[in-house]
């Protein structure tokens, strides 16, 4: 419940982030921002926050988000962008944020998306539950939708 972020990192190398919760911030639950490399974050979740779940921007190389979760958050889940190069995306879940479940900018080259699921995101017909502009993005092993029956 901060104004702004929910845990922010700038210019911050080599941080581990694991079992937190980031919730009803004014801004992202985190962000990587500035040159922030070889991060972690792991076994986290962020939901309802005014910003996106998590965004790693500004030049941000080799970063990684796993077994995390991003839901009802008012811009993406997760957004990786602004050059920020090599992060990997496994095994998350983005559920019901307002525009996308993953964003990959087109000027971010490198990202892996892997075993993600992302449901229920965007409320606009361009809003998506993995929007890639950027074709050095690797997506595998995206696990089967199952209905109720």
């Amino acid at each position: 419940m901060n104004g702004g972020a929910g845990i922010k990192l700038e210019e911050s190398d080599d941080n581990r982030i694991e079992w937190v919760t980031a919730a009803d911030n004014g801004g992202d639950g985190f962000t990587l921002n500035a040159r922030s490399d070889h991060n972690r974050v792991r076994d986290s979740s962020a939901s309802d926050n005014d910003g996106s779940g998590v965004v790693i921007t500004v030049e941000s190389d080799n970063n990684r988000i796993k077994r995390s979760s991003f839901v009802r958050n008012m811009n993406f889940g997760i957004a990786v962008e602004n050059d920020s190069d090599d992060s990997r995306l496994e095994r998350n879940t983005a559920i019901a944020n307002q525009i996308d479940g993953i964003f990959v900018q087109d000027t971010s080259d490198g990202t892996r998306v892997s075993r993600n699921v992302a449901n229920e995101n965007g409320n606009q017909i361009d809003d998506h539950g993995i929007d890639v502009e950027n074709a050095a993005t690797t997506i595998t092993r995206i696990p089967p939708t199952r209905t109720a029956t």
